[in-house]
């Protein structure tokens, strides 16, 4: 038996089989691997998503958006800036098929980063 933890993917295939494994670590985002300075907080909401909180304003967060972006090796040129959004804000999707996205605020106030996997958002880092 072993145990594993994989960098980008929770859910994966292995072996001649195929099989379905799932990493050995507790479920993590991206952004929990990725981004320095991250205070987790407790789940919240009905959607449970899992959010932390990092010092600093939108200057900060585009910064470890683009560090994210450079360690999982996406093109600068497959960044795109947000379509339709009242606040400021950038896109890419990962290696695995999930996005990252960062926003210089939102209705509940300041800049975040999220990780969306299906279409639902995984994770948030908050900026303050």
């Amino acid at each position: 038996m072993y145990n594993l933890d994989v960098a980008v993917a929770d859910t994966f295939h292995v072996g001649q089989g195929q099989w379905l494994v799932h990493n050995s670590a507790p479920c993590t985002s991206l952004l929990d691997r990725w981004i320095p300075g991250v205070k987790p907080l407790a789940e919240r909401g009905p959607s449970a998503v899992r959010q932390g909180d990092k010092a600093g304003d939108y200057g900060i967060a585009l910064d470890d958006f683009k560090d994210l972006a450079d360690r999982l090796g996406v093109d600068p040129s497959d960044i795109r800036p947000l379509a339709n959004s009242e606040y400021e804000g950038y896109m890419f999707k990962a290696p695995d098929g999930s996005f990252i996205i960062v926003r210089s605020g939102s209705k509940w106030g300041p800049p975040t980063i999220e990780h969306h996997v299906d279409g639902k958002i995984k994770y948030k880092v908050r900026y303050k």
